[in-house]
């Protein structure tokens, strides 16, 4: 048998199927002929049949090393490297490829691919189309879809994925990955529909299961959302985002604890730094994790991602009396707690001598949004761009002082402060915790929220707004006017709690729970958008039926406008906080609506908003030291209905007066901050020294 026609036999049995004999033919013809590229090459190819990517990259690579241009085994290194995430190894062998005149079509798109995972968008956009200039292509309309989604543009994403469905009507991908898109754009119907058709031909596709999880989660179903990402689980114990999107779920249910341990299951499978600062949320909602727990968490935070600090040099006109350039970083400007406690910041600014610049990653904007934008000099919307992109703009920008309003809550853009992009860093108000990384100046900090014995918990130097508050308020236009007292109408006391569900932990549960069992005629009413589904009302009936609380002593409201929500206080004679983690925005608005709130210390930040709340309109006493005190705090105030009504007129007023209000004043001790620590770095144009201020 000739080299040709033992090749011929060896390729025949290939195709068959019969990898062993055409693997050993094909030994025998290399022990001849060792440098044969074609050979070789389908030596490789027979590992690529079998999955091997091991064999696999060694046979093609020992392909170029006797035909550096065999542009076939450039073409398979591109794809193997790819699906590796050795990415840049991946573009280089799809460059070398594209040198061969008869590639296919489909190497312009899976180079498109490659790109697209790089964050060259430009790039990959560019081989998309160039394929579509050839031919109708399902799989570059696919990546153009996604090209436009990771710039924001949804709608044109949303247009590339009818173009790929059109020409490939069968592909579940397409429809999945439409379905996620749909979602993205709060079309829910639509997206739902495509998610339970995608789940009725493939009743196994884990991802399925999690992409229409996060659908249910967002459409507040959280227990059929709860059972979708179980299921992804049991088809897939190492899909990372299912544990991940369990986890958050189980967050919203007041379950921190066993939303702890998904997501370090999840940190397990592949480290993150998105599920790392989702776990540090959980913590905070925990009672089995104290303050220093969690600060011990933010360090490992900063072990994984901080990457130490970092003395750049900037260009910034080392003037320390001229106008500052303060820019903020945010993905919550919005109607949100900080979008309330900002706005009277950005309000206030003295713009002879502050200008200000907002980086903005808000997806969901609204009228908040609108405002904040409105006191601005300068306003980037950021939404799902690269780390990279955000970080040239404030480069541009010269910025001075870069002032963290996110910290590592959702939307946050940390990962622009562990490189240090500006000369002075802040962390601002509205945070919950330290950022816990070694490269920021500073953490507005008041006594109340942050005494000093929690200085320990900040990697950050303490700076005190001396008569202040880390926060200010302003209410919104539609405030309505403080309601009568209604047990006087009702003749029975309610209590209350508009906070999220996240925070109605077991522990919370149990104590609300002791304080209706010793005021057997009072109700308690929680509002929040999570009880807008059946499912979720029942659960939480069920957590109180344990401990003997009848559903009918339950006043449950799921979500409703802004100035609803204000005007429900009218039903409300006392709020409830829960713990450890405390009511921020929630806390003011109940006082400004005239119900004092029943708070508790707590041995974290975030455990201490209401009581600097309390203390600023001098109800102090309303923050008890443990939990007994709690309910005998809130059982004596309920037997005064007259000392209630009256305080329930008096505090809008004593709310007014105090500093909560004062966004004049409080927007002077920041500027003065702003100034002192950026006149420091002019002296030095190093990194400003840490001191406590």
């Amino acid at each position: 048998m000739t080299l040709e026609e033992a090749f011929r036999q060896a390729a025949q049995w290939q195709q068959e199927g019969l990898l062993e004999q055409a693997e050993a033919l094909y030994g025998q013809i290399l022990q001849v002929a060792p440098e044969h590229p074609v050979v070789r090459y389908h030596m490789a190819l027979i590992s690529q049949q079998r999955g091997d990517q091991g064999p696999l990259e060694e046979r093609l690579q020992a392909v170029l090393a006797v035909a550096p241009e065999h542009h076939d085994s450039h073409r398979l290194l591109g794809m193997l490297y790819t699906e590796q995430q050795q990415l840049e190894r991946g573009a280089y062998h799809f460059e070398q490829a594209l040198k061969g005149a008869d590639q296919p079509l489909t190497l312009s798109v899976n180079y498109g691919y490659n790109l697209l995972r790089q964050e060259r968008l430009q790039e990959a956009q560019q081989w998309f189309e160039r394929a579509l200039a050839q031919q109708p292509m399902d799989g570059a309309w696919d990546g153009l879809a996604k090209v436009a989604r990771a710039r924001g543009d949804l709608e044109a994403a949303n247009d590339a994925y009818k173009q790929a469905r059109a020409l490939n009507p069968a592909s579940i991908n397409h429809l999945y990955n439409h379905a996620l898109l749909l979602n993205q754009m709060e079309q829910h119907e639509q997206a739902e529909a495509l998610f339970l058709t995608v789940l009725a031909q493939r009743p196994r596709m884990a991802v399925a299961h999690n992409g229409y999880g996060v659908l249910l989660r967002k459409t507040k179903r959280h227990p059929q959302a709860q059972h979708h990402f179980e299921r992804a689980l049991q088809e897939d114990a190492t899909l990372v985002a299912a544990h991940n999107n369990l986890a958050n779920t189980l967050v919203d249910m007041g379950q921190a604890d066993a939303a702890i341990a998904h997501f370090r299951a999840a940190l397990a499978l592949e480290e993150n730094r998105e599920i790392r600062s989702n776990m540090l949320m959980a913590l905070s909602y925990s009672s089995h994790y104290r303050g220093e727990d969690l600060y011990q968490e933010l360090r490992v935070w900063n072990k994984h991602h901080g990457g130490g600090e970092t003395t750049p040099s900037f260009p910034n006109d080392a003037d320390p009396q001229r106008r500052l350039r303060v820019g903020y970083l945010s993905g919550d400007l919005c109607q949100h707690p900080l979008g309330f406690f900002t706005l009277p910041l950005l309000q206030n600014h003295d713009k002879q001598a502050v200008e200000s610049f907002v980086y903005a990653n808000i997806p969901k904007q609204d009228w908040l949004t609108e405002a904040c934008r409105q006191q601005v000099d300068h306003w980037y919307d950021l939404a799902g761009q690269p780390d990279g992109v955000v970080a040239q703009q404030i480069a541009q920008d010269q910025i001075d002082v870069l002032v963290d309003l996110s910290g590592h809550t959702r939307g946050n853009l940390i990962g622009l402060l562990v490189k240090r992009s500006a000369p002075v860093q802040l962390l601002g108000g509205g945070c919950y915790c330290s950022n816990g990384i070694d490269t920021m100046d500073g953490v507005l900090a008041d006594a109340y929220q942050v005494p000093d014995a929690l200085a320990s918990t900040f990697s950050e130097p303490l700076i005190r707004l001396h008569g202040y508050l880390n926060t200010v308020y302003a209410p919104p236009p539609y405030l309505p006017p403080v309601a009568p007292l209604p047990a006087l109408e009702k003749g029975h006391i309610t209590f209350g709690c508009c906070n999220n569900l996240a925070k109605f932990n077991p522990a919370v549960v149990a104590l609300w729970s002791t304080l209706l069992k010793r005021l057997p005629h009072a109700k308690l009413l929680l509002r929040t958008f999570a009880l807008n589904g059946a499912e979720t009302r029942a659960w939480v009936c069920q957590q109180f039926a344990q401990h003997g609380i009848e559903a009918q002593r339950l006043v449950l409201h799921g979500g409703v406008s802004h100035e609803q929500l204000l005007q429900g206080y009218g039903e409300m004679d006392i709020a409830l906080d829960p713990f450890p983690y405390s009511g921020g925005l929630t806390t003011v608005e109940a006082l400004w609506m005239g119900v004092p709130v029943v708070a508790l210390h707590g041995d974290r930040m975030a455990g201490r908003h209401s009581v600097g709340y309390l203390n600023c309109v001098g109800l102090g006493a309303w923050a008890v030291k443990n939990e007994q005190a709690y309910v005998e705090h809130a059982v004596a105030m309920a037997q005064d209905l007259a000392g209630l009504a009256a305080l329930r007129q008096a505090l809008r007023g004593r709310m007014e007066a105090s500093p909560v209000a004062d966004g004049a004043g409080y927007t002077r001790m920041v500027e003065g901050v702003y100034r002192t620590l950026w006149q420091r770095w002019c002296q030095s144009r190093t990194r400003v020294k840490p001191t406590v201020m």
